[in-house]
Parts: C-alpha cells; sequence; structure tokens
C-alpha cells in the first residue's frame, strides 16, 4: 500500500513539474528565462565602434493592484562596451509567483554622444526590441542560439548640435531665433545634467576603465561655446562640470 501512495505522490509531483515547465515555456509563470543581450555600438557617421557606452537593463515583472498594473524592477544589469563596441548583458532568470514578466528598458549612455532608449519585451512568440513606442517603432534584433544580438548607432553630440545651431541660423525673425536658441540651449543642459550625478563615471570606475574628464569637458566647452553667454546651456556647464568631479571623488 505504501508503494502504490508514493507512486501517486511521484506521479502528481511529475504532473505539476510538467505544467510548471509547459506554463514557463508558454506564459513565462512562474519561472521566465529571458536570452543574454549582445550587440555593438557604432558611430552613425563614421561607422567606427564607440568605446566606453555604458548599457543599462531594468527587467520589469508586473502585478494587478487596485488602481490598475503594478510594476517593480525585477533586476538591473550593466555593461560597458569595449574598443571593438561590443557588450553583453547576461541571461534573465526570474521566479515569481503573483506575477509575471512585463518587459525590460534599455538605456545607451555615452557623454559625447546623444543617448538612446529602447524596449525589450515578447510579442507572441517573437522578441522586439524598440523605441518605447515599441509597437510603432519596432527595431530589428536577431534571436540565435538563446542570445538576442542588437546593434544600434549612436550620434555624437557635436554633429547633432552643431547642425541644430546652422538651421537656427536660418531663421530671419529675431524673437522666433531666440526662443529657439533657449530651447535647443536648454536640451542641451539636459545633456550634460544627465552625467552630473557622476553614475556614468562610477560604473567606469568600477570596471576598472581609465577616463579623462578634461577631454570630455572640451567638447562639452565647444558645444556651450555655440551659444549666447547668457543662454542656459552656459549658466549650468561650469556647475555640471564641478559636480562631476565631487561625484566621483574617491
Amino acid at each position: 500500500m505504501k508503494f502504490f501512495k508514493w507512486n501517486k505522490v511521484l506521479v502528481m509531483l511529475g504532473i505539476m513539474a510538467g505544467l510548471v515547465i509547459v506554463s514557463s515555456l508558454t506564459i513565462r509563470w512562474p519561472i521566465n528565462t529571458f536570452p543574454a543581450i549582445e550587440g555593438k555600438i557604432l558611430d552613425v557617421t563614421t561607422g567606427e565602434p564607440i568605446e566606453n557606452v555604458v548599457v543599462s537593463v531594468n527587467w520589469i515583472r508586473s502585478s494587478p493592484g487596485p488602481a490598475g498594473e503594478i510594476t517593480r524592477t525585477i533586476k538591473g544589469d550593466i555593461a560597458v562596451t569595449d574598443k571593438k563596441g561590443e557588450y553583453r548583458i547576461p541571461r534573465l532568470w526570474s521566479f515569481h509567483l503573483f506575477s509575471v514578466f512585463s518587459r525590460g528598458y534599455m538605456g545607451f549612455y555615452h557623454p559625447l554622444y546623444a543617448s538612446k532608449q529602447a524596449v525589450v519585451a515578447r510579442e507572441r512568440r517573437r522578441i522586439i526590441i524598440g523605441s518605447p513606442a515599441l509597437k510603432a517603432y519596432p527595431e530589428e534584433s536577431e534571436y540565435k542560439d538563446g542570445i538576442i544580438h542588437y546593434d544600434i548607432s549612436l550620434l555624437t553630440l557635436e554633429e547633432k548640435y552643431i547642425k541644430a545651431v546652422q538651421k537656427l541660423k536660418l531663421i530671419v525673425d529675431s524673437e522666433e531665433k531666440k526662443k529657439k536658441t533657449w530651447k535647443l540651449s536648454g536640451d542641451l543642459s539636459g545633456k550634460f545634467q544627465a552625467y552630473d550625478n557622476g553614475y556614468y563615471w562610477r560604473v567606469l570606475k568600477t570596471q576598472g576603465i581609465s577616463f579623462d574628464l578634461n577631454e570630455v569637458f572640451k567638447v562639452w566647452d565647444k558645444l556651450a561655446a555655440l551659444f549666447p553667454k547668457e543662454s542656459p546651456v552656459n549658466r549650468f556647464l561650469s556647475k555640471c562640470k564641478s559636480r562631476i568631479r565631487e561625484n566621483i571623488k574617491d
């Protein structure tokens, strides 16, 4: 009798294990696995690889709440591109009983390039990487051998803002030109401010990567010089540089 009881227990456990496996493979619950992500980051204009781009990923889970969907971060990962411009985010494995895997948010950051964000998600059986407007602007990514391959290109701040300022010079109306100049100057200030908390630089330090702040600041000064001295970017830049130096002190 005991043999038959244990036999039934083993059969039930086998059925439960089978259900968990099927459920995990179809709806990613209660076990979710997400492939590793790797790729190369290149300069839009030159096609050359970009070194020291910080690639961050936040994996998100969602669960029902009284006011709608509640999202929480399962895990965050960081990678830094090497001299070949290559990066790799490791495979994600997560277990969750009262929530489901939702999506991942990727960010690509370098102080001399325009940042980029992307969303990683499953659409039916496909894995899609794209802009936050995911369904409207899906981007190509290759899934092979358990790895998502995702290459991107970034535009330098110099090229972006020099071209933008050249366009401003074509505006005849002085009031419209001033308004657009101040808006563009404020946008550039935001690019600098994204690095004044020291996060980017501390990531490089923890990876044992050396950097030259003065070389970065030279480019920033060159860009700020495109705008009038009283513009927001010129008022902000010196404070931004001081905060960076303060925030990355040992």
